[in-house]
């Protein structure tokens, strides 16, 4: 059982990896083809492993990563953008992933990228920073992440005309494993929808948890016209 610590209102949940479909699959193959310390060779547990899945060099213990000089880590704001890093990378294996990504737009991040063989894809996770508080009340934090979400949807998808995927959710996903595993399949099936199109104008895909109810919402941008479709 593989398990991981969520601090959520100031009390410690325990999380289990398990209850993710795609990690338990991960787990169930690692031990025939397991990864090994960067330093002296051993093989690494499942969960040392996952633990150090964005990283390039994995280690067993401290003492072997010491062994290393420090270098700059890119890593996730959130285990939530983890997971849909790991997942994207155990479904997509044939195609290059960055994540926290700062010199397509800067001086804004975009969360990660999937690159295809056609075009990139863009990724972006808003989670609860991004929604008014239950109350209604918009912090200045919130209408600042409002705002960089509109201009980098517009940059994106209608100046340069790429293609965009947002998954949004009003509530915690990560504590949700069943229905955040169900926004990360329609996630994938918008990447693998807008691979197969291969459209020549900008696309922005919203995968939207509401706390109750999951949609997508695809918007075109072609022609100076702005094209709207709820499924």
């Amino acid at each position: 059982m593989v398990s991981t610590l969520l601090i959520r209102n100031g009390c410690v949940l325990i999380v289990n990896l398990n209850k993710f479909k795609f990690i338990t699959k991960l787990e169930n193959n690692y031990d025939s083809n397991p990864s090994y310390c960067s330093h002296c060779g051993k093989p690494l547990t499942f969960k040392k492993f996952y633990k150090q899945f964005e990283f390039e060099k994995k280690f067993c213990c401290k003492k072997c990563a010491s062994q290393y000089p420090e270098v700059e880590v890119n890593k996730f704001s959130s285990e939530t953008e983890k997971t849909i890093y790991a997942f994207l990378s155990l479904t997509l294996p044939q195609y290059n992933i960055r994540h926290n990504i700062t010199d397509i737009f800067p001086p804004y991040e975009i969360d990660m990228c999937i690159e295809t063989e056609h075009f990139p894809v863009f990724l972006e996770f808003n989670g609860t920073l991004h929604y008014p508080r239950k109350n209604g009340y918009l912090t200045k934090s919130t209408v600042k992440h409002q705002i960089n979400d509109k201009i980098k949807k517009i940059e994106i998808c209608k100046n340069r005309q790429q293609k965009m995927i947002r998954l949004w959710s009003s509530s915690g996903l990560y504590s949700k494993p069943e229905i955040f595993e169900e926004c990360l399949n329609l996630v994938l099936d918008s990447i693998n929808y807008l691979i197969k199109a291969n459209n020549d104008y900008g696309q922005c895909i919203d995968v939207v948890y509401t706390g109750k109810d999951i949609y997508r919402y695809k918007e075109k941008f072609k022609d100076d016209i702005i094209e709207e479709d709820l499924d």
